[in-house]
């Protein structure tokens, strides 16, 4: 991607960030009581910084493994614990994680902070070329499908995490554990349908994306709901 003029990246955040504000939104709503602007911020720029440090990853297992089903589920894996230990590092030891919904929040605006970035990069080359009709499709892949897929697999972890919020040390990384395991498994379905590249699957996965997204969206609002913030 050498060469690439200030334009088509400017172009590029545009169509591969900026749309990821309204995702923010979406999610962030739940929370009764909002989290500091500075640490969300924070927790969109540590998602956004986990990209570059996985991709050399991705392409070693693409390397050794090739494009099979065993290669998207290990880099769904990856992923899915590489955004997860980025927030889990960087914002839950602070006092901010108060109340249960707050994994869900921080785990998500970490993941839609990834996401951003990777759409970006998934723009940079069909703008470079000048090939609109790509660059559209491209963008509204990434906003219904991809975007979705992390931001709803970042919540499965947060629920599984707010359930336990109460519970000691062992429950946390336990069901911490099993909301990986879980956010894994539909990221990884998404990724081995999409790669088919037919209308057909990816009208369905995506189809099947957003029912998943309704009743995990639901699970979110209702975590929100049943326990009362701790106020100080």
């Amino acid at each position: 991607m050498s060469g690439i003029s200030f334009a088509t990246i400017a172009w590029g955040f545009a169509g591969g960030v900026v749309p990821t504000f309204f995702w923010l939104w979406v999610w962030l709503r739940n929370d009764h009581k909002p989290e500091p602007r500075g640490l969300v911020t924070l927790a969109f720029i540590g998602g956004a910084i986990v990209v570059p440090l996985i991709i050399p990853l991705q392409q070693v297992i693409y390397h050794w493994i090739g494009h099979h089903t065993n290669s998207m589920v290990l880099i769904a894996a990856v992923e899915e614990c590489a955004k997860f230990l980025m927030i889990a590092l960087v914002i839950f030891p602070t006092r901010f994680i108060d109340e249960p919904i707050d994994y869900g929040v921080y785990l998500v605006t970490g993941a839609l902070g990834f996401a951003a970035l990777e759409n970006m990069l998934f723009l940079l080359n069909p703008l470079q070329d000048g090939n609109i009709a790509l660059t559209l499709a491209v963008g509204n892949l990434r906003f219904l499908g991809a975007t979705v897929v992390h931001s709803v697999s970042a919540a499965i972890v947060g629920i599984s995490l707010g359930i336990v919020f109460y519970k000691g040390t062992f429950f946390k990384i336990f069901y911490s554990l099993v909301g990986i395991a879980c956010a894994t498994a539909l990221h990884a379905l998404f990724n081995f349908f999409i790669m088919k590249n037919t209308d057909i699957a990816i009208i369905t996965t995506i189809s099947i994306l957003w029912v998943v997204g309704i009743f995990v969206t639901f699970a979110f609002q209702k975590l929100s709901q049943l326990y009362t913030p701790h106020r100080y």
